[in-house]
């Protein structure tokens, strides 16, 4: 019952709408049935996007991510990242909630922050005393030991991590504690994979 009125109110309303769409454009039919052809078409065009939104989305992450080295394509549990034109791979990490691009580093232990990423952390510089000696690509210097509240990396948020803050440089690097933490990491030819 509750159907078949509504099939009928909407048949009203069609017919209402072309009947009008027809006397105001009496001349020219034609026009109106390409028109109206035309915004069929554009509707089916709205309403397929809507409904595989998701596979357009990973379609337009894979084309950026080979267009843009460096940029990351997430998966279902899973983190692709392409590397960028010298051959190292870089992600996106937010430290207590604040944007920051890590060098990926597997010879590295830990995570070593630049002095300028740990100032966006929110770390106050002037408070850290640097005694732990660390060797860097640079040669040998010393590094502040602090604690990070949040790192997330992908679709991981860990807590409560220490970190080194370097006295000097401008890479901070993401080290093989915590890749270690991924159910898995794989580079194969120029992509990093990390799945959880």
């Amino acid at each position: 019952g509750e159907q078949g009125l509504h099939a009928a109110f909407m048949v009203a309303i069609l017919v209402f709408l072309c009947s009008g769409l027809l006397a105001g454009m009496r001349a020219n039919i034609g026009g109106a049935v390409k028109s109206a052809l035309a915004w069929i078409a554009i509707g089916l065009v709205a309403v397929g996007g809507y409904a595989y939104r998701d596979e357009l989305t990973q379609v337009w992450e894979r084309i950026t991510a080979e267009l843009s080295p460096g940029t990351a394509v997430r998966g279902e549990r899973s983190l692709m990242v392409r590397a960028s034109g010298g051959g190292s791979f870089y992600l996106s990490v937010f430290l207590n909630g604040q944007q920051t691009r890590m060098l990926v580093d597997t010879g590295a232990s830990g995570l070593a922050l630049s002095p300028g990423d740990a100032r966006t952390a929110g770390i106050n510089l002037s408070a850290l005393t640097y005694n732990v000696p660390v060797q860097t690509a640079d040669g040998r210097t010393l590094a502040a030991r602090v604690s990070i509240g949040t790192v997330q990396v992908g679709g991981l948020t860990f807590r409560n991590l220490t970190a080194l803050v370097l006295r000097q440089g401008t890479v901070s690097l993401l080290g093989i504690n915590i890749l270690r933490r991924f159910r898995s990491f794989e580079i194969n030819n120029d992509r990093l994979t990390l799945r959880w």
